[in-house]
């Protein structure tokens, strides 16, 4: 008797035990199921909060700028020309012995990429802006939050050779602050996007003078 008494209460355990086990697992998966609801709509309202347009940067479409302000442009350069940008904001491709970068302006204030793409790179040799066009990720009240552009260079184990090989880097600054800061690069575009509509990493100023 006594060991049929134990018996029912181990299997009376032993269902009490099953669910709890069960409340446990429905609640975690409620849980994780609820974050990843509120995690997509963050993702898709963060989507439609921005959205990208894009400026040309070919010589064609581009100007050379007053006297004044080249001379500021090229104190660490050969030439520079302005380019489009957004109302607010003025773009700058600057080059000197093989290599350029970007600088960018919003009133006198300019600020230049060229440490972080000349001085400071670490993926290949002689970087230079690339293609023919840049990318602005813009707020639904049309300013820009942020400036993405391409950066090519060559690939130091292949210098030599016969073809060589030709690395690409998407540069991406944060504007939200109305200052210039550098958040890293990216080697897919989708991965830049992803710096670039989360500011929050941004931390780094960009070097910066004054223009007339």
């Amino acid at each position: 008797m006594a060991v049929n008494r134990v018996q029912r209460v181990l299997s009376k355990s032993a269902k009490h035990m099953r669910a709890i086990l069960c409340y446990q697992t429905y609640r975690y998966e409620l849980i994780t199921a609820t974050i990843l609801f509120f995690a997509s709509i963050a993702a898709c309202v963060s989507a439609q909060s921005t959205y990208s347009v894009y400026t040309p940067i070919t010589d064609k479409r581009c100007s050379t700028p007053s006297a004044s302000v080249m001379a500021v442009l090229v104190e660490h350069a050969d030439t520079a020309q302005e380019c489009q940008a957004p109302k607010g904001w003025r773009l700058f491709v600057v080059a000197t012995n093989e290599r350029s970068w970007i600088d960018i302006a919003q009133g006198h204030s300019l600020w230049t990429t060229e440490e972080e793409v000349v001085q400071r790179n670490d993926f290949g040799d002689f970087p230079s802006v690339d293609g023919e066009r840049v990318e602005w990720r813009m707020s639904k009240s049309k300013t820009p939050r942020a400036l993405i552009f391409s950066v090519s260079a060559q690939e130091p184990a292949s210098i030599g050779r016969v073809q060589m090989r030709q690395l690409t880097r998407f540069f991406v600054v944060d504007l939200t602050t109305g200052a210039a800061r550098f958040c890293g690069t990216a080697t897919t575009r989708k991965e830049a996007l992803v710096k670039a509509d989360n500011p929050s990493a941004c931390a780094k100023s960009f070097r910066q003078s004054s223009i007339p």
